[in-house]
Formats: C-alpha cells, structure tokens, sequence
C-alpha cells in the first residue's frame, strides 16, 4: 500500500484566506450533501451573516465569516483591505456566500461581488445558471447585471448555444419563470459564440458586464 492508499481524502471547502474551514466525510456520501462543501471543521468557527455583519437564518443566504487558528492575519500592507474584510473582533470576511442548512451542511451559492441587485432583490447568477443548463440547447451560459433605468441592474443571460440548436430570448425567459422567482429570471437575453472564461477556465463575469457595456 502507497502512503497516498493509506491516508482518507475528504472533500472541503478550502478559501484562499486560511486551510480548510469543512469537510465532507465519507458517511455523508449521500444524495444532496454530496452536492454540499460538508459541515465546518473542529478548529474552525464559521458564522453566515448579512452586509451589516448580523448572523442569518438556517437556509437563508449569508457571507462565510470564518474565525480559525490557521487562518491569515492580515493583507501585507493594504489597511483598506484589511478593514473590509475583517471584523473588529477578528471575523474573516470571505465573500463567498451559502447556505448552511438544517443539519449545519454548508451549500456554496456564489460570490458577493458578482451579486446582482435588481428591483431591492438579491439575486446569485450561479442560481439562474444552473437553471438555465438544464436546457437541452445550451452549451454554455453567464449571467451578470447590466445597467438599467428601470431595475437598477438587470438581470443578463450570455447564451452559447449547442451547435445546430435554435432557441427564443422569451422561450428562454419562460423557461426559467417556471422555476425561478420572477425578479429572478433574466430580463435580457444575449446570445453569443462561447462566454468569457479566465485563464484556468473559469467564467469572467467582469469581461462579460464590459463586453455588454460596450
């Protein structure tokens, strides 16, 4: 047996900010938790709290805030940085949102800074992509909030569609009415050759809001 047969391999949630602050252990290797980034683990202490930094409901939205020894102590000379992102009695503002549900699972949903506001409502693009995706003519998608007059932002869907696929900006919309709340679905639809990604293949929301800006 190798060293690496002989030590467990968990699955977690690993911010760039400290070590590990989860873990999923291999007795929850069940149905939705799999889908879930495990509950936190014995060193860290983990809160989900609003822009005012209050602590939020079971299943409702919240910024990971994380307090751990292994955690960094502070951005190298950047005090508006460090101000933003620490609380004044040591809590780590990840800006990672989730959930963390009934049984303390944490349930990635987004970043807080691809949030989209739209109308007084929150909305996390990573929810209405992942509706979207269950479209069989969708190749690939992004959604990101785009200036308007009326919603403050809009919500935006880039549409890539699968080769030799048609599809309507309404039937699209409709599509994701029927699972969504209405503020929810996009109020535009933009369809596109392939989406912005960065350079390890992640989507680009900031290439894609300055691509439709132009």
């Amino acid at each position: 047996m190798s060293c690496s047969d002989a030590v467990p391999r968990y699955p977690g949630c690993p911010p760039i900010h400290r070590a590990i602050i989860t873990v999923l252990r291999p007795e929850d290797h069940e149905g939705e938790l799999l889908g879930s980034c495990g509950q936190p683990c014995v060193d860290a202490e983990l809160r989900l709290i609003d822009e005012s930094g209050n602590d939020v409901p079971h299943v409702e939205p919240g910024e990971i805030a994380v307090k751990a020894p292994s955690m960094m102590k502070r951005y190298y000379n950047a005090d508006q940085l460090n101000a933003e992102m620490f609380t004044d009695d040591g809590w780590l503002r990840t800006r990672d949102v989730a959930i963390m549900d009934e049984r303390g699972f944490l349930h990635m949903k987004d970043r807080t800074s691809d949030m989209i506001i739209t109308g007084g409502y929150n909305v996390y693009p990573r929810e209405v992509e992942d509706v979207l995706m269950e479209h069989p003519a969708i190749a690939e998608c992004s959604v990101v909030g785009t200036k308007d007059e009326k919603w403050v932002e809009a919500v935006t869907a880039a549409i890539a569609l699968k080769p030799g696929q048609e599809v309507t900006e309404a039937k699209l919309i409709d599509f994701v009415s029927g699972r969504l709340a209405s503020y929810k679905k996009p109020r535009k639809v933009v369809f596109v050759d392939s989406v912005p990604k960065t350079a390890v293949g992640k989507l680009n929301r900031k290439a894609l809001r300055d691509m439709l800006a132009g």
